[in-house]
């Protein structure tokens, strides 16, 4: 699996937020892995009911987290979710969704790295 590409200025700018050494990328980073997993379950699950005003709004979700660590391709998939719910629209949601996940599991391995130590 090859690492995810993430905005360094994003990441630049949450870790600035670390003075000190006070660990607040580290939290950020694991609230945003245990926030993200446990809403791609709900994605999916509402993705599979046809459930377009729900499935928009997970989206639209994870969509501002991943902006906020630079995961370009995490926010672009889940734009492309939001406007298949917008055009109620259920043929490309499997795929997207799986894209989706897929992508989120190179993001949180690379932000891991980039705590570990």
């Amino acid at each position: 699996m090859t690492p995810a590409e993430l905005d360094p200025n994003a990441i630049a700018q949450l870790r600035s937020l670390d003075e000190n050494g006070s660990g607040i990328f580290n939290q950020l980073v694991e609230a945003f892995t245990a926030d993200t997993e446990r809403l791609l379950g709900e994605l999916t699950t509402a993705a599979t009911a046809a459930n377009f005003e729900k499935t928009r709004h997970i989206a639209h979700t994870i969509k501002g987290s991943s902006g906020n660590f630079g995961a370009q391709y995490m926010r672009e998939l889940c734009i492309e979710i939001e406007d298949a719910c917008k055009r109620e629209n259920s043929a490309p949601l499997a795929n997207s969704v799986e894209r989706l996940a897929a992508e989120y599991k190179r993001v949180r391995d690379t932000l891991r790295s980039m705590t570990a130590g």
